[in-house]
């Protein structure tokens, strides 16, 4: 099977991190992916991951695409301290983060088992691996999709799938410069060994890698924060 005809799916692709995902993969595959908002573009899907309707929908009409390659990307982060959440919020984050992305994989999975190859890859987050304050919802449905990775590593590695997530630290998205004011930035940087921000370039390059042809990497949470939670300097 050739590269050039494999088929990929990204979540989340229309900004950030999804959206150099995107550009990455579409030089080696065929790449459709989703967002939000409706939009007439080639290989895009309108999907909103909060609401049942939408992914039913999303799921029943992208049932004859044969996809090999799955990103679950999208995801949403409310920062705020846990006993100011109300039952809905809770209900999205879980929903968005982590519920639909498992339903969505499990639709996808038939076609890699038939075909005997594919690669998924959940863009988990460095809070899924170490939490902090105001991330606990957060933390819940990323360190949830770290474990759902592994599980799936192993129920269907022998069908030459592999299955890994990728948590990546601070990232210097526009999110990211909306949700932080430049002392902040500037804060954050002295606390990463190299630092600076990643590039949602780089954590793309990864997400390429991850989808080689051949592959030895299966069940594995790669951090890629360049070094922040390696330890503390005192």
């Amino acid at each position: 099977m050739k590269n050039s005809k494999k088929i990929a799916l990204i979540t989340g692709g229309t900004r950030g991190i999804g959206k150099s995902i995107v550009d990455e993969l579409n030089k080696k595959f065929i790449v459709f992916y989703t967002g939000k908002k409706k939009r007439n573009i080639k290989n895009y899907f309108q999907l909103d991951l909060s609401d049942q309707i939408s992914v039913n929908y999303f799921i029943k009409n992208t049932r004859k695409i044969k996809f090999d390659i799955l990103v679950n990307n999208a995801g949403i982060n409310n920062i705020k301290y846990f006993d100011t959440f109300n039952s809905k919020e809770i209900e999205e984050m879980l929903n968005i983060n982590l519920v639909n992305l498992t339903l969505i994989t499990k639709g996808l999975l038939d076609n890699m088992i038939k075909k005997k190859w594919g690669r998924i890859i959940n863009i988990a987050s460095v809070w899924g691996v170490n939490p902090c304050k105001k991330r606990s919802i957060y933390a819940i449905t990323k360190s949830a999709l770290i474990s759902f990775s592994k599980s799936l590593a192993l129920e269907y590695g022998r069908y030459n799938i592999c299955s890994n997530s990728i948590s990546p630290g601070f990232i210097l998205t526009d999110l990211t410069k909306k949700s932080l004011s430049l002392n902040q930035m500037k804060s954050l940087r002295k606390r990463v060994p190299l630092q600076r921000f990643g590039s949602p370039r780089e954590i793309a390059d990864i997400v390429l890698f991850l989808c080689s042809e051949k592959n030895y990497i299966n069940g594995s949470n790669i951090v890629a924060d360049g070094g922040f939670l390696s330890g503390y300097e005192i």
